[in-house]
């Protein structure tokens, strides 16, 4: 799961989404590849996910093929739904963290974890 660090990254594609151009082979190629990379997808799970196969998921990834614009219309609906529920998810556990008076991040290891004072 997606860290709460990457509720802006989120944002920023969801709403992106909303006015992405489906006819732009461009945008559906970066849509594509952003989306994967955000919801942590390889090919193989994309593929899955938009249950087409493995090869055509690459070859939209590289230009050598473009869905029709009904089928990229339903892949940005897909990853926009998905991403978006991961968006609410993240919130939620940021939200419920921050409650507790938990820090959101686990500690990076090349620092020290805080500890509390005297």
């Amino acid at each position: 799961m997606p860290y709460p660090g990457d509720i802006a990254q989120f944002e920023t594609f969801t709403a992106a989404l909303k006015d992405a151009s489906i006819t732009d082979d461009e945008v559906f190629r970066a849509v594509l590849s952003t989306g994967g990379e955000l919801l942590r997808m390889n090919d193989d799970d994309l593929s899955e996910f938009l249950s087409v196969s493995r090869p055509t998921v690459n070859r939209w990834k590289n230009g050598k093929v473009v869905p029709r614009p009904m089928m990229r219309r339903l892949v940005f609906q897909m990853l926009e739904e998905r991403a978006t529920k991961e968006l609410r998810t993240m919130k939620q556990h940021s939200t419920s963290k921050a409650r507790k008076g938990l820090p959101s991040l686990p500690p990076s290891s090349d620092q020290p974890a805080q500890t509390t004072g005297r």
